[in-house]
């Protein structure tokens, strides 16, 4: 019997028994792997560990999803009942941090790994929108509103005392600012844009005690960042020609280093726990909105840098975090 044909078919049962919740549990239409794809999936599969949360559009609503760094077990946490969003591991893989309209309106929640014990942590009436939390998970930084003056702030969680971040000495004004915390709270990386005063970029300064951001250098013209654990390097998206290509950045700013290539839109970057790893979500460059584009969550080896693509949605699957 001709080889190729029953290698084709082992894939192809081997995707249907290890990969199924992909086809039967999704209330989207689902894409299927190509064999290339189902033979990267085994290539990992039992190799590489960890858990990822992402969130998932279904419908008119996104929900919060879980599946293995092997891309098995896919599994829903959120209720699909409210628009759920931005899932983030604590740093010890204990809490799932993410957004919510549950109570109305866009607020901090918390829940464990299988979508329980829910916990709203905003306690306010405020619209708030989480960016990350710092390494021992007692500071979370978060915004008030994506589309007014940007403002952003600190969330001292064991006394849920709230401090504002103080921008004066940034240039830029009346723009949106969306911040990452470094894991030793002392810098934070910001994309600025819509404004005036400087210029459309990802930028790094230095968070002093007071809550004031100072030394701010320009990093490149991009979005999103992930910091790594050490706070000395981050992971961010620079505008290509052909979409956005993810870059590792030293803190300041001297090395950027491609660590994949464009082509299409690479966009929500996140390190696996021994950095060894990244997941981001990536979509053809036809497909641009969040809302209506075909991402799909994919990871990738810092030694080979092939991509390897672990959902299979017709819908959006964006903003993964790996369980520390």
């Amino acid at each position: 019997m001709n080889p190729l044909f029953i290698r084709s078919v082992f894939l192809i049962i081997f995707s249907l028994c290890v990969f199924p919740i992909d086809y039967c549990a999704a209330t989207e239409p689902s894409d299927k792997p190509t064999l290339e794809e189902l033979e990267d999936l085994r290539s990992i599969h039992g190799k590489v560990k960890g858990q990822i949360v992402f969130q998932r559009r279904m419908g008119s609503l996104w929900s919060i999803w879980k599946i293995n760094a092997d891309g098995t077990g896919l599994k829903m946490l959120s209720n699909g009942k409210s628009d759920d969003q931005s899932p983030t591991w604590s740093q010890d893989g204990k809490k799932i941090y993410f957004i919510s309209k549950r109570s109305g309106h866009w607020q901090i929640y918390s829940m464990n790994e299988k979508g329980k014990n829910v916990e709203n942590l905003s306690r306010t009436d405020k619209k708030e929108y989480l960016c990350n939390l710092n390494a021992d998970n007692t500071k979370m930084l978060f915004q008030t509103e994506e589309d007014g003056p940007a403002k952003a702030f600190i969330r001292d969680l064991p006394t849920r005392k709230v401090f504002e971040i103080n921008f004066s000495e940034f240039p830029g004004q009346g723009g949106k600012i969306f911040p990452m915390l470094s894991p030793d709270g002392k810098k934070i990386a910001f994309l600025f844009k819509s404004g005036r005063g400087a210029g459309r970029a990802v930028y790094v300064g230095d968070l002093d005690e007071s809550y004031r951001i100072r030394n701010v250098i320009k990093i490149h013209l991009g979005c999103f960042s992930a910091w790594s654990k050490d706070s000395s390097r981050f992971l961010m998206c620079m505008f290509v020609k052909g979409g956005t290509a993810l870059h590792v950045v030293t803190a300041d700013g001297k090395e950027k280093t491609a660590i994949s290539e464009g082509g299409r839109w690479n966009y929500f970057p996140a390190w696996s726990p021994d950095e060894e790893w990244i997941v981001w979500s990536a979509s053809p460059t036809d497909y641009h909105d969040y809302d209506s584009g075909r991402y799909d969550i994919y990871i990738a080896s810092l030694k080979d840098r092939k991509p390897i693509r672990l959902t299979f949605n017709a819908a959006s699957d964006i903003s993964p975090s790996w369980r520390p």
